[in-house]
């Protein structure tokens, strides 16, 4: 892309107003170094240098979003515990406007990596995926939509910790399609199905091969499973992403392969946010499904060389 291209539409990022539903997280770094085993058990003993606290899942895409300029409301559910009262104020940190749900019945979803000298010790998850009640479901619906009123597109992030059951795709796909608004989707294999006519859906290479019932060993494969998989849910852009191997972008125009750019690759972490972030922001300012997922890439390409999760940098 022509640095004269990428700065019209980097201009436009700032004119966005972007809604996102789904399951927010809170990420906690606690980092230190190691100098011993313990003698309880084969184990490193940390010694805690810091800890951090970063917007997580649904949280890091309005981070993303927030990062690239655009106003952003942030919906979703929280536990009634300190990991929500923390999340509240991360949010506020990174001036992300929120609406959020308590609900007493769960924890806040929060992801605990221990990182001594930029190694992944371990990782603690406190979460449930059960569905939220029908009561909270009509509540999430109705935050949407107040939401959606004044906004250029929804994006729903779905990392199975229950808040994007099929009522609720329902409900705000539908409230998006009344008033002409674009949604754009990174989804988990139980909900592909529930995406029918969304401008953009975004698996990565396993959730591909769940929805089309075989594994995908070449890119033949990857090509005939795109090509199905944006007839079946007649949805505008499929963007299959594949780690080291890039991304496959099915559109009107047919099949694009796109290389990866990352040139050492230390964390993986929320790559997936910035892609759908990026991609999201770039085609709202005007770039064609082709440059949207060449900017989304690079965009990637830059995160999943720090450790922890960052924002998208383009």
């Amino acid at each position: 892309m022509r640095p004269e291209r990428f700065h019209e539409l980097r201009k436009q990022f700032s004119r966005q107003r972007v809604v996102v539903l789904g399951d927010i997280m809170l990420d906690t770094y606690v980092w230190g170094s190691v100098s011993r085993i313990s003698p309880e058990a084969p184990v490193p003993v940390v010694a805690i240098d810091r800890i951090d606290h970063r917007p997580g899942g649904a949280a890091n895409v309005a981070y993303n979003l927030r990062s690239l300029g655009a106003e952003v409301m942030l919906v979703g559910v929280s536990g009634v515990d300190a990991a929500g009262e923390q999340i509240e104020r991360t949010l506020s940190h990174y001036d992300i406007d929120h609406e959020i749900i308590p609900d007493a019945s769960r924890p806040t979803t929060e992801k605990t990596r221990v990182i001594a000298e930029s190694q992944h010790v371990v990782r603690l998850d406190m979460e449930s995926t059960a569905p939220p009640s029908d009561h909270l479901v009509q509540e999430l619906a109705a935050a949407v939509e107040r939401a959606l009123e004044d906004a250029t597109a929804l994006v729903l992030q779905d990392y199975h910790k229950g808040t994007l059951t099929r009522g609720i795709i329902e409900l705000v796909c539908g409230q998006a399609e009344k008033i002409g608004c674009p949604v754009f989707v990174d989804p988990k294999v139980d909900h592909l199905d529930s995406y029918h006519g969304v401008s953009l859906i975004k698996p990565n290479q396993a959730e591909a091969e769940h929805f089309y019932g075989k594994s995908l060993q070449t890119d033949e494969d990857i090509q005939i499973a795109g090509q199905a998989l944006r007839e079946q849910l007649n949805v505008e852009v499929v963007l299959i992403t594949r780690g080291s191997q890039g991304m496959d972008l099915f559109d009107h125009e047919g099949y694009h392969r796109i290389p990866t750019r990352a040139r050492k690759v230390a964390d993986v972490c929320g790559a997936g946010d910035t892609v759908i972030s990026t991609y999201a922001m770039s085609l709202l300012a005007g770039a064609t499904p082709r440059e949207a997922a060449v900017l989304a890439n690079y965009a990637a390409a830059t995160v999943v060389e720090e450790v922890g999760v960052v924002p998208s940098i383009v």
